[in-house]
C-alpha cells in the first residue's frame, strides 16, 4: 500500500509541475468596477480621468460621437486602469450619454452629461420636427426626436429602411419598427415623418436613427412625363442634377436579369440604370433584353463607392424589343483569365466574356457564338457558346508595345498587345500594378493564377489591353507575368513604425479597432499594424497625436483612397482632399494630399513614395510639455509612421 501511495504521490506532483508550466493566471471571480459612474462637463468641454478595476477583458460600448474614451478596451489587471474621457466644446443643447464598460457577464456604467448654451430640450415639442443637422449635432441617445423630409435609397432586404433628407442634410433611418406597414407605399421623394433616438453606427462610422417609428407618409406628387425634359446621356451626365427627373432614350446593353439592371446607351454615351421602380419591374421585367429600345425617366445619382453615375428607381415609359446582334467567330485562344478569354481572328483580336470559368486553354482552336456587347467602351462577345475544335496548337504573339509613364495614360488601342512594368500589389481579390510616372494603375483582369509570391516585387505584365475601369484602372488580360530584371527601389528613408501615441476621434480607426475596422498593412514590403485610417465613404475624420515634450516637428506618410479622387471624378467640386493640423485653435498646416492609391479594406498592400507621401508638420519652438496635435481630414486617408522630432 505504501508503494502504491508513493507512486500516486509522484504522479500528482508531476502533474502539478506540468500543469503549472502552462497554467494561465487566475483572476478570480468576474468583476468590473469604475471609481466614478458619473462625469459632468461644462459647455467648454475638457478631459477627466477615471479608474477601472476588472478581472476580465473589457470594452467600452455605446460611445457617442462627441465623447472620446482612451483606451476603449483592455485586459484584466491587478492595478487600476487609468481611462481618459474627453468631451469637446458643446455649442448646442445640454446632452448626456450612458457608456457601458462591459466585461462579458459583468459590466459597470458611466453617465456623462454636458451643459450647452441652448439649455435643456425636451425632444418633441408639440410634435414639431427638428432638422437632420440639429439631430446629428445633439447626438442625444436618450430622447426621441421627430425628423421630416424626403425619402431616398429605400431598402427592403436584411437591412431595411431608407435615407431621409431635409434642407440641412441626410441621415439613415434604420429598421423602423413599423416599416412593414408602409413598405408597399414608400416611394422615392415621398415625404415621411419619423420619431426616434440618435445612434452612431460605429462599424460604418455613420449617423442614424435606429428602431424609430414612422409617424406619417405622404406620397410624392405624380410625375407627368410630358412635362419632363429629354436629355442625351452626355447632357444628363454633364448636368448631374440629382433633384429633377429627366427622360432618356437609348438601347439596352449589359442587361442583368437577376437585378433587372442595365446600361442605357445612345449616340453620346452610356449610363447604368441601377434599379427600376416596382411598377416598371412588374410591367417590363420579363421583356427587357439586350438590344431593346427603352425610354425612361429618373434622377441622376452619384454612386460614391463605385465612383460612377447611375439612375436609381427609374420608371420605364416605353420599351420596344430589339434584334439582338450576334456574332460567330473562329480562331486561336491567345490568353485566358478567370472569366474571359481573347481569340485571334485573322489579324485582329476578339474578347469573349464568359462570367465564369471559360473552359478553354491557350492554344485551343475554338468556334464562339454569342451576343455582341460593349464593356469599358470596348466590344465583346457575351453569353458565348464555345466549341473547341482542337487543342495544343502553336501560339505566336506579336511584339508587345512597351508602355511607360505617360504612354500608359494616353493608350487606347482596344486589345492591343502591351507590356507594362511596375510593382505588384494586392488589393482585396485584385492584383494591381503601380506603374511609375503614370496616373493610371495597371490591373490584371480576372487573374487566373496566384501571383502572391510576386507581391511587392517589380514585374513585367504582358497581355491584351481590355479597357479602363473605375476611371483609372488599366486592365490587361495577361499572357505572361514575370519578375522584372531591374527592380524598382521601394526603400524609404523614414521609419514606418510610429513613435507617437494618439487619441482616435470621429470616423477614425487603428489597430485597436475591432472587426473589419482593425487597421494593418504591408507598406514597401514592411508589415505595419500601428497606422490610422480616417474617414468613411466621402466623409473625413480626425485623430489627435500626443506630441512628447521637447519636440518641434511631427512627420508621417499619408495617402488618400483611389476611389476618392481622379481626373474624371468631380469629388469635392474637383478639389483633392486635404488635412489640417492644429494645436488648439492654432492651425499649423493645411495640406493637400498628393497621391490617392489606397483601396479596399485592411490589410493593405501599398508602396509609398518618399518624395510624394511624406509630410512634416512644423510646430515652431520645441514643446515644453506634451502637446496635442489634431489632424482633421476632409476625406478617407491613411497615416503611417507617425513620429515626432
Amino acid at each position: 500500500m505504501k508503494f502504491k501511495t508513493l507512486v500516486f504521490s509522484l504522479i500528482a506532483v508531476a502533474a502539478t509541475i506540468l500543469t503549472g508550466c502552462h497554467q494561465e493566471e487566475d483572476w478570480g471571480a468576474a468583476d468590473i468596477k469604475l471609481d466614478r459612474t458619473t462625469l459632468t462637463f461644462t459647455a467648454d468641454g475638457g478631459s477627466e480621468t477615471i479608474y477601472l478595476t476588472t478581472t476580465r477583458e473589457w470594452k467600452a460600448k455605446d460611445i457617442p460621437e462627441w465623447v472620446i474614451v482612451d483606451p476603449e478596451s483592455g485586459k484584466p489587471s491587478k492595478e487600476a486602469i487609468a481611462i481618459t474621457v474627453t468631451v469637446p466644446k458643446n455649442e448646442g443643447y445640454n446632452r448626456r450619454c450612458d457608456i457601458d464598460f462591459n466585461g462579458g457577464i459583468v459590466s459597470d456604467g458611466l453617465t456623462i452629461t454636458q451643459e450647452g448654451p441652448d439649455g435643456d430640450n425636451d425632444g418633441i415639442v408639440d410634435g414639431e420636427a427638428i432638422t437632420v443637422s440639429e439631430f446629428i449635432t445633439r447626438a442625444d441617445t436618450q430622447k426621441e426626436y421627430v425628423l421630416e423630409g424626403k425619402i431616398s435609397n429605400i431598402a427592403n432586404t436584411s437591412y431595411y429602411g431608407f435615407d431621409l433628407t431635409d434642407e440641412s442634410g441626410t441621415i439613415a433611418i434604420a429598421f423602423p419598427l413599423n416599416f412593414k406597414d408602409y413598405v408597399d407605399r414608400l416611394k422615392e421623394d415621398g415625404i415621411v415623418k419619423v420619431r426616434g433616438k440618435y445612434q452612431f453606427y460605429q462599424s460604418k462610422q455613420t449617423h442614424q436613427m435606429a428602431n424609430g417609428t414612422i409617424l406619417s407618409y405622404e406620397s410624392p406628387m405624380a410625375v407627368n412625363p410630358d412635362n419632363l425634359k429629354t436629355l442625351t446621356v452626355k447632357e444628363f451626365l454633364d448636368k448631374a442634377d440629382a433633384s429633377k427627373n429627366y427622360k432618356l432614350t437609348g438601347t439596352v446593353t449589359n442587361f442583368n436579369s437577376e437585378y433587372c439592371s442595365f446600361d442605357l446607351k445612345d449616340e453620346t454615351g452610356s449610363i447604368n440604370v441601377y434599379s427600376l421602380t416596382n411598377e416598371s419591374k412588374t410591367q417590363f421585367g420579363n421583356q427587357i433584353a439586350n438590344g431593346g429600345k427603352v425610354t425612361l425617366y429618373g434622377k441622376y445619382f452619384w454612386y460614391e463607392s463605385g465612383k460612377k453615375a447611375e439612375i436609381k428607381n427609374a420608371t420605364i415609359l416605353t420599351y420596344e424589343a430589339g434584334v439582338v446582334e450576334t456574332s460567330t467567330i473562329e480562331g486561336l485562344v491567345m490568353a485566358v483569365s478567370a472569366k474571359s478569354f481573347v481569340v485571334k481572328v485573322g489579324d485582329s483580336f476578339q474578347y469573349v466574356f464568359v462570367d465564369a470559368a471559360p473552359g478553354v486553354s491557350v492554344g485551343d482552336m475554338v468556334s464562339v457564338s454569342g451576343e455582341k456587347s460593349t464593356y469599358n467602351n470596348l466590344p465583346q462577345i457575351t453569353k458565348p457558346q464555345t466549341t473547341i475544335k482542337s487543342s495544343g496548337n502553336a501560339v505566336s504573339y506579336p511584339a508587345p508595345t512597351v508602355l511607360k509613364g505617360a504612354d500608359v495614360d494616353s493608350y487606347s488601342t482596344g486589345f492591343g498587345y502591351v507590356t507594362v512594368t511596375g510593382v505588384l500589389v494586392k488589393s482585396g481579390n485584385y492584383y494591381n500594378i503601380e506603374i511609375p510616372d503614370s496616373k493610371r494603375t495597371g490591373s490584371i483582369a480576372y487573374a487566373a493564377a496566384d501571383y502572391s509570391s510576386l507581391v511587392g516585387k517589380t514585374i513585367d505584365a504582358t497581355g491584351f489591353f481590355a479597357g479602363i475601369s473605375g476611371g483609372s484602372y488599366f486592365n490587361i488580360v495577361v499572357s505572361e507575368v514575370k519578375e522584372s530584371i531591374s527592380q524598382i527601389d521601394i526603400s524609404l528613408k523614414h521609419p514606418l513604425t510610429s513613435g507617437c501615441s494618439w487619441i482616435l476621434g470621429n470616423k477614425a480607426n487603428d489597430n485597436t479597432s475591432t472587426g473589419s475596422n482593425k487597421q494593418s498593412g504591408t507598406f514597401n514590403g514592411t508589415k505595419v499594424d500601428n497606422l490610422v485610417k480616417l474617414g468613411t465613404g466621402s466623409v473625413g475624420g480626425d485623430f489627435t497625436i500626443k506630441v512628447p515634450a521637447g519636440k518641434s516637428k511631427v512627420s508621417f506618410y499619408c495617402i488618400g483612397f483611389s476611389k476618392d479622387v481622379s481626373d474624371n471624378f468631380p469629388n469635392t467640386n474637383g478639389t483633392a482632399y486635404s488635412f489640417t493640423a492644429a494645436v488648439g485653435s492654432d492651425t499649423k498646416a493645411n495640406v493637400t494630399v498628393k497621391r490617392f492609391i489606397a483601396s479596399g479594406n485592411p490589410p493593405f498592400t501599398i508602396n509609398l513614395k518618399e518624395d510624394e507621401d511624406y509630410y512634416t508638420i512644423d510646430l515652431g519652438a520645441a514643446t515644453t510639455a506634451e502637446t496635442q496635435l489634431k489632424i482633421t481630414a476632409t476625406g478617407r486617408m491613411l497615416f503611417i509612421g507617425i513620429n515626432a522630432e
